[in-house]
């Protein structure tokens, strides 16, 4: 398939030789899993994908960013797991983490690729449950799933988070499938980017990840695929573990930037709906406030609203926010559970 001028574009002349592994041209499933010094969380990462039922042919595309020739720990793992369907590269130099998950998609071989951090986990039935979805349901573009979370940080979340994120995990497994819709987006992304399956020849079409969005890339790319029309679900069951640390998803300035970022995007996927134009301001405050109280990031709210020309924000408007958030998180549940 021939590549537009993008980031996929530009790595096409970067792509690294393979290391270790069979190609094989046709399979269903190419899982992507970036890396960069993590050998212990990989292996754990690989052994839950290998732990999964073989209901179909899959590969899994280990894709190391650090281009340290003296540094073969993630080799020696591969080589340890001696599975012909794990293809192991290496890049000539560091590339990030979105263009080192292009460089994935670029050199994966299945009809559909699954992205997944080398900190992440799938649930043993993660794959016997996907390919049946896919299998009836042959117009999905994207296919996402329910994400547990397990905080491994050292500064735990208070209490009553732990007993938000229980009630959450009973709620969050229904079985339901849904097709995603504005609002959906609008509120909080529902596609987590753990185990999100997505058509390949439709990534490669649209251009992949774009690093001008960084650390929001992915959310970019999905807000395009649905205002592009294409067909979107998440099935709401947990087949998926999100392991968190001090990583850099959680430093200060990868917070403020998924901030701003996000408040750009809805309003990219507003339009001209002007209900949706306001409400991205009550959306911003209450996703300040969700970073601060829940996952303890000690963010500059007043930095962030003078990026944003939000001015005056008031007791009112926090309460606004508030009322909004319910809002979803009710519309969300009547959803799920109906």
């Amino acid at each position: 398939m021939k590549i537009k001028e993008n980031d996929l574009y530009k790595l096409e002349k970067e792509k690294p030789e393979i290391l270790l592994g069979k190609i094989k041209k046709k399979v269903k499933i190419s899982f992507i899993v970036p890396t960069y010094k993590r050998t212990k969380l990989l292996e754990e990462c690989i052994k839950s994908i290998l732990a999964q039922k073989e209901c179909c042919t899959y590969e899994i595309i280990i894709i190391d960013d650090n281009p340290d020739l003296k540094n073969r720990d993630n080799e020696e793992l591969v080589k340890y797991l001696n599975r012909e369907n794990i293809l192991y590269y290496k890049n000539r130099k560091n590339l990030g983490i979105y263009n080192n998950m292009n460089m994935g998609s670029l050199l994966s071989n299945g009809e559909w690729i699954c992205f997944l951090h080398d900190d992440d986990l799938l649930e043993k039935y993660f794959l016997e449950e996907i390919l049946n979805i896919l299998e009836n349901k042959p117009d999905i573009a994207l296919l996402d799933n329910r994400i547990k979370l397990l905080d491994m940080r050292t500064v735990k979340r208070k209490k009553n988070q732990v007993l938000k994120e229980f009630i959450k995990n009973k709620i969050y497994n229904t079985k339901k499938l849904m097709k995603l819709n504005k609002l959906d987006f609008y509120y909080y992304a529902d596609i987590g980017g753990v185990g999100t399956i997505i058509n390949k020849k439709i990534f490669i079409k649209e251009g992949g990840f774009n690093n001008i969005y960084y650390p929001s890339s992915d959310y970019y790319l999905w807000i395009n695929m649905f205002i592009k029309n294409y067909n979107m679900y998440i099935y709401n069951k947990q087949l998926s573990v999100r392991r968190f640390e001090e990583n850099e998803s959680l430093k200060l300035e990868v917070v403020e930037k998924f901030i701003i970022n996000d408040f750009f995007l809805k309003e990219k996927l507003a339009g001209k709906t002007k209900i949706l134009k306001k409400m991205k301001r009550y959306l911003c405050i209450r996703n300040i406030n969700i970073w601060k109280k829940e996952w303890k990031i000690n963010i500059d709210e007043k930095k962030i609203y003078k990026i944003l020309n939000m001015k005056d924000i008031n007791k009112k408007d926090i309460v606004i926010s508030k009322l909004i958030g319910l809002f979803f998180i009710l519309r969300k549940l009547k959803r799920i559970m109906m």
